[in-house]
């Protein structure tokens, strides 16, 4: 048996069994208590400040959707529709980081980015040409990294680490070789696999949401169908706490064999199982100096938590969900909600909009409760239309 192939083997039966033994404190690890009991959100936190971004909104720039932020010096970089956009902190459109085609300084398939604050640059990963390139903050080609031959895989997203590091998590496929996350030597031009999975796709990538957060206080990873949270220091990868879950939240085993047989991984099959009251893992973390936000389904519900003492509040967007979007049942909100949540900025947790999931949200905003962050966000979704670029909305928030 290869390594690959065995440390694959381990991983799995890894998170089969802690899907098994789920919350019962036999591996002594931390134990984060919560999960699945809805709380009202005014119970829990309350919104202290809201930073509303409408992208380009005076400028001859189209964003049709927001797929990943970084922010450096002020400057807002925003990867959408395989290219990265730079705005300021008002939204004012800069300039975009360079362009897609085949010709000095451009990139063919933007599979990542990321800001280096410290060497004030833009990196593009273009797995397809196999190589970085670097740009100023003003869009500006610097310089072009080829990487070495190799068995890369296809990267999702890309977070910098500092001292030349770089974490990659990777999409799932079809392949023998799957493995979650990838960290990159960008100096040496060397490539570490990070928990490697015999999860595969029937001939698709399938990204498993927005799995690793990168803090001054650590590097936290997430696996699907797991119900750990696992840190990631000095190139090892260690259990940091658990999910407490019920037996009736947690999946059978052969479940998620079925799954590894059949080579059936894919959000909508997670989805499916997610709203037939199973624990599929989360699709992402984001976190502040002060919480965690762990995301289940994006629009659906989320985990916050305590970082000081553990302690974990569980909220709804949706009241029930057959299934059929037709029939989807929101919730009212009675206080300002936290609209898609999809990163972390420094302290702000950092939500996504565009005008199509935006347009419900005045009519859900009680106008007897109203404050003054509801009543930004009302003004804001009722001054979109069809043809308005999407928003960034961030929060800062106070822990009860």
């Amino acid at each position: 048996m290869n390594k690959s192939v065995l440390l694959s083997s381990v991983f799995v039966m890894a998170f089969v069994l802690s899907c098994k033994d789920a919350g019962s404190g036999s591996d002594n690890l931390p134990v984060i208590k919560g999960y699945g009991k809805v709380v009202e959100q005014e119970d829990a936190f309350e919104v202290t400040s809201l930073r509303i971004v409408k992208l380009g909104a005076d400028e001859d720039v189209i964003i049709p959707s927001i797929e990943r932020v970084c922010m450096a010096d002020s400057i807002l970089f925003v990867k959408s529709d395989k290219r990265v956009y730079a705005f300021d902190m008002q939204g004012n459109f800069l300039n975009m980081i360079g362009n897609r085609g085949r010709g000095h300084g451009e990139y063919v398939e933007l599979y990542g980015f990321f800001a280096d604050q410290a060497q004030k640059e833009v990196c593009i990963i273009d797995l397809f040409s196999r190589s970085l390139l670097y740009y100023d903050y003003k869009g500006k080609f610097i310089r072009k990294e080829e990487l070495p031959e190799g068995d890369y895989p296809l990267i999702y997203t890309a977070g910098y680490m500092g001292d030349g590091k770089l974490l990659c998590q990777n999409y799932i496929y079809s392949g023998d070789d799957n493995t979650l996350y990838t960290e990159y030597d960008i100096r040496n031009k060397t490539h570490k696999d990070i928990m490697p999975t015999q999860l595969k796709t029937k001939g698709t990538a399938e990204a498993a949401g927005y799995g690793f957060s990168i803090r001054p206080d650590g590097i936290r990873l997430l696996a699907p169908f797991d119900d750990v949270i696992y840190s990631y220091e000095n190139g090892e990868t260690k259990p940091w706490a658990r999910i407490e879950l019920s037996k009736k939240q947690m999946m059978d085993q052969s479940e998620i064999n079925s799954i590894i047989q059949n080579a059936s991984f894919d959000f909508f099959s997670m989805a499916n199982l997610f709203m037939q009251g199973q624990y599929v893992g989360f699709q992402g973390i984001f976190e502040t100096d002060d919480c965690i936000f762990l995301s289940d389904m994006p629009g659906m519900s989320y985990f916050i938590v305590n970082k000081d003492n553990l302690q974990g509040t569980y909220h709804m967007y949706l009241r029930d969900y057959d299934g059929d979007d037709e029939d989807i049942d929101f919730l009212p909100f009675n206080s300002c909600p936290l609209i898609n949540i999809r990163q972390s900025l420094g302290n702000w947790l950092v939500g996504y909009g565009e005008y199509m999931n935006l347009e419900k949200y005045p009519s859900l905003l009680p106008q007897d409760k109203s404050d003054k962050w509801m009543d930004k966000l009302r003004d804001c979704c009722e001054s979109m239309n069809f043809d308005s670029n999407p928003c960034l909305f961030l929060y800062e928030i106070k822990l009860k």
